[in-house]
């Protein structure tokens, strides 16, 4: 999605590491200047968070913050925003309940989520070949809110401070309804690859009592994946897209 956002801006990343492609799919938008920032909020892999990373270099790059401020009409600042000390509000505290920011984000279904996750982790060895995904399901419960991050309470107040929310899994639909929003040619996401979910590997099947017992689990990503979805197609309904 990065690249795909460079079709319309200049990117400029600010990633802790680069021991994995980045996978961005938040942006934010100053309205009257015309300055984005994006948010990898749900589009990286969950395992990273438990990567060796020299603390050093954390260090670093937390010390080093891009000054939004002084970015130009044509940059779109790329990261990832989804650990502690790194979320958007640290980040970039600027642009919370600023009216002068628009904050766009897209979210995956929580099962497809996790499976993307488990895809990946296991294509680039963080697990081996005979990993079960029945284990993986539930080594971590409501893995979207913890991107956000947000809780039972306050997941509304969240979503709503983000100006639009695409789904990833009509990714097409979400990029022809921001080129409409923001006055840009259209573009054709196909030609960027394809969604983790499906670049590795085969569909998995999973049991109807596992996948009962999942979203059992993770209630409160369903919860912010329904008002999200919901959100989205009450835009589409607008005729925006």
């Amino acid at each position: 999605m990065r690249i795909a956002f460079g079709e319309w801006f200049d990117c400029i990343e600010d990633y802790r590491t680069t021991q994995s492609p980045p996978a961005p799919s938040d942006f934010i938008l100053d309205e009257r200047l015309q300055k984005f920032v994006t948010n990898g909020v749900t589009l990286r892999d969950m395992a990273e968070s438990s990567r060796m990373v020299v603390n050093e270099q954390f260090e670093e790059f937390i010390a080093n913050r891009i000054d939004i401020r002084k970015m130009t009409d044509r940059q779109l600042l790329c990261g990832h925003f989804d650990l502690p000390r790194m979320y958007l509000h640290q980040r970039c505290p600027e642009i919370i309940c600023n009216p002068a920011y628009r904050v766009v984000t897209f979210v995956r279904d929580p099962l497809q989520l996790v499976i993307s996750l488990f895809k990946y982790c296991t294509s680039v060895g963080v697990f081996s070949n005979n990993a079960k995904i029945e284990d993986y399901l539930f080594c971590r419960e409501n893995v979207l809110a913890s991107y956000f991050p947000c809780t039972e309470k306050n997941y509304r107040k969240i979503v709503d401070r983000y100006f639009f929310v695409g789904l990833s899994e009509k990714i097409q639909e979400g990029f022809d309804c921001l080129a409409t929003i923001l006055d840009k040619p259209g573009i054709d996401i196909s030609k960027y690859g394809v969604l983790n979910e499906s670049r590795y590997g085969n569909k998995i099947d999973i049991p109807m009592q596992t996948l009962a017992r999942f979203k059992e689990k993770n209630a409160l990503d369903y919860r912010i994946y329904d008002y999200c979805k919901e959100r989205f197609e009450a835009m589409r309904d607008m005729g925006l897209t």
